[in-house]
């Protein structure tokens, strides 16, 4: 059809249609090349920093990799350059704050969420494990304190600033907890459990 009707479209009337798999991919390798070669020579210094992310010391496959990647799933698109040209919109940050960014509410936000949501389940069964085992007072108002500061932080994650949730991450704590209960092994053992789930929450 395209043969016949080539002209519809002002395509040249000496195209030739690309049926050969082999070929399209020596000629996708072959523009590449040259693209990345211009790209070096024009603007190595940041090419070289974009390289840097995909790949390794010893070769800039890992770049080329994601770039056939996005190629071929552009190609399966209505529109490739279209959806090619919208890819940056959602990491564009501007002059407006990062929280506020489509990049952070959509992207970003949802991964600290869940990383909240989890660590406030890890203190939960903390607590459990405390409240179960009769552990000290003290213990309990160490976590009930963690806690609150992490609901806080939950409530914040949508609207603060970047620099304000910074801090609260940076400096959050929980205080120190009795581990060890002389004459009590069965206590210790549990304070020893409610320990290791806090450690794997702040490790996350």
């Amino acid at each position: 059809m395209i043969q016949r009707y080539y002209y519809v479209i002002d395509l040249d009337p000496v195209f030739r249609l690309l049926t050969d798999n082999t070929e399209g991919l020596l000629i996708r390798d072959q523009v590449w090349d040259s693209v990345r070669e211009q790209l070096y020579d024009e603007d190595g210094t940041l090419f070289d920093l974009l390289t840097a992310n995909f790949s390794n010391d010893r070769s800039d496959d890992g770049l080329s990799r994601l770039i056939f990647r996005l190629f071929d799933f552009a190609q399966s698109t209505p529109d490739p350059e279209g959806w090619l040209s919208k890819l940056p919109e959602p990491y564009q940050v501007d002059e407006e704050a990062l929280t506020a960014s489509a990049f952070y509410q959509q992207q970003l936000l949802p991964l600290l969420i869940n990383e909240v949501d989890g660590m406030q389940m890890k203190l939960r069964q903390a607590q459990k494990v405390a409240t179960d085992a009769d552990l000290v007072p003290k213990t309990l108002e160490v976590l009930a304190t963690a806690q609150k500061t992490l609901t806080m932080l939950r409530e914040q994650l949508a609207t603060a600033s970047w620099n304000e949730l910074r801090t609260q991450v940076v400096t959050f704590k929980i205080g120190a907890l009795k581990k060890t209960y002389k004459d009590e092994p069965e206590k210790t053992a549990r304070a020893k459990t409610m320990a290791h789930l806090l450690t794997v929450s702040r490790n996350k």
